[in-house]
């Protein structure tokens, strides 16, 4: 997660914004308006000794729904 921090967030061109681990796997949403840039800059990333299994998917999300009301909406505060 930091290595795709650093990679990304930068200079500003991504914001990793979620999380989510599940089913043994981990998925990170991420905020960009360059996917193709993005996957570039991931697939460059230093890696271990092998390289990391990688799948990318994109949503257009210009007001940021699915951050807010798929994955905001489930945390629930610390009261």
């Amino acid at each position: 997660e930091e290595r795709l921090s650093a990679a990304l967030e930068h200079d500003g061109h991504a914001i990793v914004t979620a999380v989510l681990t599940f089913d043994g796997a981990r998925q990170w949403v991420v905020y960009t308006r360059d996917f193709r840039k993005c996957g570039e800059r991931i697939g460059a990333m230093p890696q271990n000794n092998e390289p990391y299994p990688i799948d990318m998917d994109a949503a257009n999300d210009p007001d940021w729904n699915y951050l807010r009301d798929e994955i905001l909406k489930r945390v629930q505060p610390n009261v």
